[in-house]
């Protein structure tokens, strides 16, 4: 599968809320252990995902809006979990490195912490 976009502008962040948050009843989380991304991640994502070759390692991350809000609920993180494992492969920079493993440790807590109402949130430009 061919992307005809180039990913993200500066900066992808990603977040973990919960359905308040997602449903408006609550603020965005502001600490960073609910927190990842940047400059780093969008560098990796753009190696990873616009590669051709790597198509099929990546069939729920190439869902991801570089320029809007996607939201992947606990289900879709069980799925996602492995992709981001194979994505640190990818991590050429420590920069890239330290954001894979941050977001790769918010979708394990994902999965740890909630047993519903647990949602990933990507935050493109």
């Amino acid at each position: 599968m061919k992307l005809a976009w180039r990913w993200g502008g500066q900066s992808t962040d990603v977040e973990l809320w919960t359905g308040k948050v997602l449903f408006g009843r609550e603020p965005p989380p502001t600490d960073d252990d609910s927190r990842a991304g940047g400059p780093g991640l969008t560098g990796v994502l753009n190696r990873a995902l616009l590669d051709e070759s790597a198509a099929d390692q990546f069939p729920v991350l190439r869902f991801l809006d570089p320029f809007d809000v996607t939201v992947f609920n606990r289900r879709q993180v069980e799925e996602l979990t492995p992709e981001i494992e194979r994505l640190v492969r990818w991590a050429t920079e420590a920069d890239e490195l330290a954001a894979c493993e941050d977001l790769l440790r918010l979708a394990r807590k994902c999965l740890a912490d909630f047993k519903h109402d647990g949602f990933l949130v990507f935050i493109g430009d």
